[in-house]
């Protein structure tokens, strides 16, 4: 059975991404979803976790025209930086996008033909000046670690949607197994970090799909952590998370701590003990996973003084 699937199509206005979205949409039966713009609101990130919960759940595929992927470059061209999601946000959403294998679609268009064409259906820019600086903008690194994947814009609409399947079914993204309650970029080498469940989600959270540490709210550690590991230069794209104490089908858990050995880090004394309990059911060698302080302990006891878990010999990759 062919699991569901998360398509992001990005790009600036007037690139073709809202009419292949759409044609992409209804030749996979994905439920398409656009967003933006967002006048006046702030805490807008959960919109995007919602929007990824039915392929978490596997319920039905998802189309999203326009994703968090967006915020920074309009952000930078049109608002002074005024960026509504922000690096800490972004992370955590790229983890829960690549927890199901996303891949981000770029529709390709010549820059003069680009700005020659503007004006027909204008978007979010206004003016061409507006839409240059916002075609600059998006050619800075670091926007996602997603999957990317370049669409030149030639043939019908139907044509192009049907090369992105094509493409997309020979890419083969990694994604978390069935079964296995991680989230993140489920590939051989990266590291497991292993936490405890946490209180329930936040005002700012999807309330829908809860994921390790993927809190958006300033409450409690998930923000915490995302900035320690993004100061350090420690990013998603070598991470995978799951909870000691959430449900896994079968062994899952197991499966996990095996396929991970012995890239392992426990977050706090819980974690430690459900990895220790693994590892003795599977006679791997006691005491080669790391063990630190939960980072809500640590964020309360210790402020000033850096997390040790960025400090550990198991991300030097």
């Amino acid at each position: 059975m062919t699991r569901p699937q998360l398509t992001i199509f990005e790009g600036p206005d007037g690139v073709g991404k809202t009419t292949l979205a759409k044609a992409y949409a209804e030749l996979t039966k994905a439920h398409y979803v656009h967003f933006g713009p967002f006048k006046g609101e702030r805490a807008i990130a959960h919109y995007y976790a919602e929007a990824i919960a039915p392929v978490i759940h596997e319920t039905h595929s998802v189309v999203m025209d326009r994703s968090w992927i967006s915020e920074r470059p309009y952000a930078n061209a049109l608002r002074d930086g005024d960026d509504r999601i922000g690096v800490l946000r972004s992370r955590q959403l790229d983890r829960l996008a690549a927890t199901v294998g996303a891949v981000v679609v770029w529709p390709q268009l010549d820059g003069l033909e680009l700005v020659r064409t503007f004006g027909s259906k204008p978007e979010l820019a206004t003016s061409t000046a507006q839409l240059q600086r916002i075609m600059a903008e998006y050619q800075k690194p670091g926007l996602t670690l997603l999957r990317s994947l370049a669409i030149n814009r030639e043939g019908t609409p139907v044509e192009m949607a049907k090369r992105v399947q094509e493409l997309i079914t020979a890419h083969n993204v990694p994604r978390v197994p069935r079964g296995l309650n991680a989230f993140g970029f489920y590939e051989s080498g990266n590291v497991l970090l292993v936490g405890d469940r946490s209180s329930a989600p936040k005002t700012e959270d999807a309330k829908s799909v809860q994921w390790p540490f993927g809190s958006f709210s300033q409450a409690g550690c998930s923000r915490w952590l995302a900035a320690q590991l993004e100061e350090a230069g420690i990013y998603e794209h070598n991470l995978v998370w799951t909870n000691a104490n959430d449900p896994h089908e079968g062994t899952g858990f197991n499966d996990l701590i095996r396929w991970f050995y012995p890239k392992i880090v426990a977050l706090g004394a819980e974690a430690a003990l459900r990895v220790a309990e693994s590892y003795d059911a599977q006679h791997l060698p006691p005491g080669s996973y790391d063990q630190v302080h939960h980072p809500q302990a640590w964020k309360r006891f210790h402020p000033f003084e850096p997390y040790p878990l960025v400090q550990l010999p198991v991300f030097r990759f």
